[in-house]
């Protein structure tokens, strides 16, 4: 399992974020990739397909109570936090 550290694979930004998270990768990734996002209890919060083209994807988020939230996908987990 990976774990939450800083990787160099993943950039995801903005973090605090509020409307939309940016992810960019170190290396291209040719297919459609799930993203997740749980709360602190391990609940699911959001979850999209999203494809990534030329190494970065935008994506809305969407309304989430402010606080710590987990990203991951691909088997890269990070540490987000969201504002209102």
């Amino acid at each position: 399992m990976a774990s939450f550290e800083e990787s160099e694979e993943i950039q995801i930004f903005p973090n605090p974020a509020s409307h939309f998270l940016r992810i960019k990768l170190a290396e291209p990734y040719s297919e459609n990739t799930v993203v997740k996002i749980f709360d602190l209890n391990g609940k699911l919060a959001f979850s999209k397909s999203i494809e990534l083209n030329k190494q970065q994807a935008t994506f809305e988020l969407p309304k989430l109570t402010e606080g710590i939230y987990f990203f991951e996908t691909e088997g890269i987990k990070r540490k987000i936090y969201i504002r209102q």
